[in-house]
């Protein structure tokens, strides 16, 4: 690591150990400023859950889409909760990982890929 000109003619008149002081200081201030960043939360789910959940809310939301009114939104909300129920995850879990994933394009772009992929008819369906 290079100093200017002016801070390493201070480091040689100085006192040694003023020195090294002076360097373990600015070190642990740039140790504690790049520790304390906060660190952007992760989804709980993994993204292959995700996308399958995803997968069958798509099917959940087309087999309504007969539907009119109110019974369309009763029967989604019923299919929904199904998903959920069988997935064994909550809606408020999925929706939260959903907004945290939106944050991301990209990434939210490839789960949502993957969940199209699933529906795909040439799909292989392991679960």
């Amino acid at each position: 690591m290079r100093f200017p000109a002016e801070f390493a003619e201070a480091a040689e008149s100085a006192n040694p150990q003023s020195a090294i002081i002076t360097m373990r200081f600015l070190s642990l201030l740039c140790l504690f400023f790049f520790a304390c960043t906060e660190q952007a939360p992760r989804p709980g789910l993994t993204d292959a859950q995700l996308a399958r959940i995803m997968a069958d809310l798509y099917v959940a939301e087309a087999a309504t889409s007969g539907a009119i009114g109110y019974a369309r939104d009763s029967l989604m909300q019923v299919y929904f909760n199904q998903v959920f129920e069988v997935h064994g995850v909550r809606r408020e879990v999925y929706e939260k990982d959903i907004q945290l994933l939106a944050t991301d394009v990209p990434h939210f772009e490839a789960v949502s890929q993957a969940a199209r992929a699933l529906l795909a008819p040439d799909s292989t369906k392991t679960k």
